[in-house]
């Protein structure tokens, strides 16, 4: 996985977020599968991921050990990060999300730009194989956008008769996510181009398979009501 070589080991954030795969009844929970981030605040980017069916603190050190040693590591109030060895200080926060309001913005991302992972939607994993790849394409072009995001920022003052309103201190950069790749032509890198085929496999096999489960159900529906009719 590729992280920026300007990366500040200053603080990284902790923290999972809860998916299925495979579809489920409805009076079943359908938490079985746990993705982990690790992310570093400047840039923001993620510097380490796991896709597993738990959240234990043996997975939760193999992110840690991923990458160099940072200064501070910033959790929530989830004790399996009380078993896990940081090489640097640990901040659980239980209180709040003060310290790891960071990771739950990109989780968001995760959810708002991969249609797998979003609530209320008709898109899902049919395993876990798939889902860690698709992970691992988006977090490749996701890091490498919040490093230009670092680099083009511009400062500006803002004046506001209101003290207590919030302002951004960097104005809003002139491209986007989608667009970020044809402004810095990267759709000319061999590398982004295998990524993109790669992307176009991961779609055509999430279909494809679809539309087989998509037959073997109607068979057995048509099985089931033949059945019912000769009785």
């Amino acid at each position: 996985m590729w992280i920026s070589p300007k990366t500040d080991f200053e603080v990284f954030e902790l923290d999972e977020l809860y998916w299925f795969i495979n579809k489920k009844a409805r009076t079943e929970t359908r938490e079985n599968t746990y993705i982990m981030t690790m992310i570093s605040r400047i840039p923001r980017q993620i510097t380490g991921f796991a896709v597993e069916i738990d959240k234990s603190s043996h997975r939760l050190q193999k992110i840690v050990d991923s990458v160099a040693p940072a200064n501070r590591y910033c959790t929530d109030g989830y004790f399996g990060y009380m078993d896990v060895n940081f090489p640097g200080k640990h901040l659980r926060n239980v209180y709040d999300k003060s310290d790891t309001h960071n990771v739950e913005s990109i989780n968001s991302d995760l959810r708002h730009y991969i249609p797998g992972l979003a609530r209320r939607s008709r898109c899902f994993f049919r395993n876990i194989e798939t889902l860690r790849a698709v992970l691992g394409v988006f977090i490749e072009a996701y890091n490498k956008y919040g490093e230009a995001k670092q680099k083009y920022r511009v400062l500006v003052k803002h004046k506001s008769a209101n003290p207590a309103k919030h302002l951004h201190e960097y104005r809003d950069l002139p491209f986007s996510v989608f667009d970020f790749s044809i402004r810095t032509r990267l759709c000319h890198s061999p590398d982004l181009t295998a990524l993109a085929c790669f992307c176009m496999l991961c779609y055509n096999f999430i279909y494809h398979e679809g539309m087989r489960d998509r037959m073997i159900f109607q068979e057995k529906n048509q099985e089931v009501r033949r059945q019912l009719y000769l009785t």
